[in-house]
């Protein structure tokens, strides 16, 4: 038997389009991307050989793709969710929270940095 040693983004992919809410049913029904700053060699083959089972959709905003996972979370009764995936990855932390938390609670995502004072 030959051991396979997949690459983290092969890993997620994969743990991402395995998981269902009832046979033939993905809980993940795909993956917001923007595909730059590094995004192709890693993520972008391991998402394009999940093929079928983990579409994934073009972003062409960072700051649309939560907002629109979280009404795909809210148009499909919260039986399912998408995945948002920015170009840059100091965004992709607060992008999956915010859908997460749309997911579980119904809430839409806020702004998670208020503004400060300049005293």
């Amino acid at each position: 038997m030959r051991t396979v040693k997949p690459t983290p983004s092969q890993s997620l992919a994969r743990c991402l389009a395995v998981r269902e809410i009832e046979p033939d049913v993905p809980f993940i029904a795909g993956v917001w991307a923007i595909f730059g700053h590094g995004n192709v060699a890693g993520p972008g083959e391991a998402l394009q050989a999940a093929g079928d089972r983990l579409p994934t959709w073009r972003g062409h905003i960072e700051r649309s793709m939560a907002p629109a996972a979280v009404a795909f979370a809210k148009a499909s009764n919260r039986r399912q969710a998408a995945v948002p995936h920015p170009a840059r990855r100091p965004t992709l932390p607060r992008s999956i929270r915010a859908s997460r938390d749309a997911a579980m609670t119904g809430s839409t995502p806020s702004d998670p940095a208020p503004a400060r004072s300049a005293t």
